[in-house]
């Protein structure tokens, strides 16, 4: 949808469709997509020089948007398939020590999880709300399961704060600090050794993915993507949805991308991706430090043979 649009708005700026709907909520979503399809162009060295040929040839620009919208769609199930049983352990504040009760086995599938089981349920509880969950979480479960209480993209979840740091006086406080976020982040863009270091129980010679793509610049967006997809992992979801239950996981990405982004130059903004910096930066290096490890221990068996 945003390469469709920017690129026609590339090609035909002043085209309107009559047939769109033209509502504000509409128009104010277009514009959107219009910002992200100018950002995403503006990384790319020649963009324009690579698109330009699709200006007169309908077809072969329909083949182009297919194939990079299934590519964007795969890679997205990707991590929510290599998070489904791994991101688990993320969830937990210590998974060296800490464990679910009753457990979540692999052989449950994601029935048990969710609003199914406490754990999971006050990660996804609105943090505004955790004193009530606490105070009988069966009780608060069932009526999210009713539909008495209707969880949406405007409660965030408890999962995305560090609890410890959680103030309901300032919210901003612990914001995007969650445990189950870094790791989550970790395990996608630094590689999944990295996530659980003190444990070293992940280990793969696949390139992470954020040198693969060449991220130099953490921001609201990647953090989000991560937030998303362990947002998902808590779920009881078997494959990636955009709408689990009433929480729209579009709605809840672009409700904190954007407030991160209009607010960029707020300190309390700063102060949250310099922690996110420092986080990912740990990753990379306890990451390469493994490598260093692995690439020891190959070359000493390679002199023992």
């Amino acid at each position: 949808m945003v390469l469709r649009e920017g690129m026609q708005a590339q090609f035909n700026p002043d085209l309107i469709d009559p047939d769109k709907d033209q509502s504000e909520e509409a128009q104010a979503t277009r514009e959107h997509h219009l910002q992200i399809y100018q950002n995403f162009s503006s990384s790319i060295p020649n963009w324009n020089e690579l698109v330009k040929n699709f200006e007169t040839e309908a077809e072969s620009l329909n083949e182009f948007l297919r194939a990079m919208e299934n590519a964007a769609n795969s890679a997205c199930c990707n991590d929510t398939g290599s998070l489904k049983h791994n991101g688990l352990q993320y969830l937990l504040k210590d998974p060296a020590k800490d464990r679910f009760d009753p457990p979540i086995l692999k052989t449950h599938g994601n029935a048990v999880q969710g609003w199914n089981h406490m754990a999971t349920a006050r990660l996804l509880c609105p943090t505004h709300d955790i004193l009530e969950f606490d105070k009988d979480p069966h009780a608060y479960m069932d009526q999210v399961k009713s539909g008495q209480k209707k969880i949406t993209s405007k409660q965030w979840p408890s999962m995305f704060y560090d609890m410890g740091l959680y103030n309901l006086r300032n919210k901003k406080l612990g914001f995007l600090h969650g445990h189950a976020i870094v790791q989550g982040w970790c395990h996608i863009f630094t590689g999944p050794m990295s996530a659980l270091l003190k444990e070293h129980t992940h280990r793969s010679s696949k390139p992470a993915k954020g040198k693969k793509h060449h991220l130099t610049e953490l921001g609201p967006r990647s953090i989000m993507y991560a937030a998303i997809q362990m947002y998902f992992v808590a779920c009881n979801g078997e494959s990636w949805m955009p709408e689990v239950g009433t929480m729209n996981l579009d709605d809840l990405y672009y409700t904190v991308v954007d407030l991160l982004e209009t607010h960029a130059d707020e300190q309390w903004v700063k102060d949250l991706l310099q922690f996110w910096k420092e986080s990912s930066i740990e990753a990379l290096e306890d990451c390469h430090k493994l490598n260093g490890i692995r690439q020891q221990r190959q070359y000493g068996q390679l002199f023992q043979q």
